[in-house]
């Protein structure tokens, strides 16, 4: 499950899970995730699941021609993927998107001890 928390003061605020394969972000009302924010275009940004899968998904952020533009970890963007743990910033508002389907452990090395004492090796994945 993937969603965004809205942080206030570097501290979590509410959550927003992307449930439906395409979420609007903005001022507008009828928007998925309004904000009242002046700084925020009517529709600012556009957020997608495409190359649906077992596994999940590819989450990408749009811009949708917005004033003031749409940053993913503080650079301005058009279109990106998002990964977990990174920060999106829309107008005054900043988010954290969070992709529990991530797994940390699966991204970090394995260490296997040696039959010499004090010898460690990084574990083959393959085996």
């Amino acid at each position: 499950m993937a969603y965004l928390v809205l942080l206030t003061e570097g501290q979590s605020g509410p959550r927003f899970i992307l449930e439906k394969s395409s979420v609007t972000i903005g001022r507008s009302p009828e928007c998925d995730i309004h904000l009242e924010d002046p700084s925020v275009s009517f529709q600012h940004a556009q957020l997608s699941i495409e190359n649906l899968s077992d596994d999940g998904g590819e989450i990408w952020i749009e811009d949708i021609n917005s004033t003031n533009g749409t940053f993913v970890n503080n650079d301005k963007v058009n279109r990106r993927q998002l990964r977990n743990n990174d920060s999106i910033n829309i107008g005054l508002s900043n988010f954290r998107f969070v992709d529990e389907g991530f797994s940390t452990l699966e991204n970090t090395q394995q260490i296997k001890k040696s039959w010499i004492p004090g010898v460690y090796y990084l574990k083959d994945k393959s085996a």
